[in-house]
């Protein structure tokens, strides 16, 4: 049998979607949702936990103790979070008492621009909807720039460098699509702050961080007890700091393998859209070097929800940009500011790619876009 459902969009179109239930072939003619096989390339969205990580947690389970505590089950949950603090500090290059753990790069961002600031219309959300924003570089006490951008992949290391080279004022950085991608040394970039989300490289949600350099002062973001420092009260999350930890060493001793499997599967993937003439497209981020496992492109006369929506019939989940923009049909700030043509620009569909995706994964999401295209389109 068969199941036709009709979806309606909030630009007013209709679509049919034929979701094939059970087959009158057989048992195994159609595969359902569920037996199908998930091509998963949202990886600059979120990231499973790998198994690292899932290990750590299972292994910290039964620490209960209170971090603040006097006594010995507290002590080593104490311990737990110092050594995370230690690993983290290892791998961006600082000192440990430097780093500081949040619930991810949103409040870490809020956190570290609580006085005036100026940044690029590209920043995440979290930057870009902050009060404490202002328009011209010489009201703000504060410059943020992201490493590297969320939907187009653009690497901002060199603008990065000019901005601190070009001005006196303290520097914000978010590391979050950087991490596990670029080599992040806080030493090397001259940063002030800068924050990350330990869910883009296989730690749990609700973890981040934000770096403060030694000798910058920031008030504290949640009053109560003296964690952190005494800048952020509250008991510690220690199965997803101890995971954080775990997570961005295996993300730093994966870099350069993780790195040459997406510059391959990368060009995979531009070579083999081009055999797709049904396909009316453009890439974008062409003038900027970008990192490897972001490609952003945008089809032509359609609109994307409509293409995810029977993509995700298909177990295969790709984006329309970014994952925090929730809520919004509205291109984003930062595709306008790329200034993608307003026929293109509904179209955007975003590919992120990790160590697990593979060549054959591209072919079937290939096929089954231009499949989806068509219809749509009729």
């Amino acid at each position: 049998m068969i199941v036709e459902k009709q979806i309606l969009f909030k630009n007013g179109n209709k679509i049919n979607l034929i979701e094939p239930k059970e087959s009158y072939r057989g048992k195994n003619h159609f595969k359902t949702r569920k037996e199908k096989s998930m091509i998963y390339f949202d990886n600059a969205a979120t990231t499973p936990l790998s198994e690292n990580v899932k290990n750590d947690i299972k292994n910290n389970l039964d620490n209960f103790g209170n971090p603040s505590s006097i006594y010995s089950i507290g002590f080593k949950s104490k311990e737990i979070i110092e050594n995370a603090r230690k690993k983290v500090a290892e791998c961006i290059n600082c000192k440990p008492t430097e780093v500081f753990f949040t619930s991810g790069a949103s409040e870490s961002n809020t956190w570290a621009l609580q006085d005036l600031f100026w940044c690029n219309p590209f920043e995440h959300h979290s930057i870009l909807n902050n009060p404490n924003k202002v328009y011209k570089t010489r009201d703000a006490y504060i410059i943020t720039c992201m490493l590297v951008n969320n939907e187009l992949g653009i690497d901002f290391t060199d603008y990065l460098a000019e901005l601190r080279q070009n001005s006196s004022k303290q520097i914000h950085c978010d590391a979050t699509q950087a991490i596990g991608t670029l080599d992040v040394d806080v030493q090397k970039l001259g940063v002030d702050t800068m924050s990350f989300s330990g869910h883009k490289f296989h730690a749990p949600k609700g973890t981040g961080v934000l770096y403060i350099k030694e000798g910058i002062e920031l008030p504290r973001t949640i009053y109560g007890g003296k964690q952190e420092s005494g800048l952020r009260g509250g008991t510690e999350n220690i199965l997803g700091i101890s995971a954080l930890g775990v997570a961005i060493q295996d993300a730093y001793n994966n870099l350069e393998k993780k790195n040459q499997h997406c510059e391959h599967l990368k060009n995979v993937f531009l070579n083999k859209l081009k055999h797709y003439w049904s396909l009316d497209y453009e890439i974008n981020a062409t003038k900027y070097d970008t990192v490897p496992n972001i490609i952003s492109f945008s089809l032509k006369d359609i609109e994307s929800e409509p293409i995810l929506t029977q993509l995700d019939l298909e177990n295969i989940y790709v984006s329309s940009g970014s994952a925090c923009n929730t809520g919004t049909l509205e291109p984003s700030e930062t595709l306008k500011w790329y200034g993608i043509p307003e026929d293109y620009i509904n179209g955007t569909i975003r590919v992120s790619f990790d160590l697990e995706n593979t060549e054959e994964e591209i072919d079937i999401f290939l096929h089954k876009l231009a499949e989806i295209v068509k219809r749509v389109k009729n």
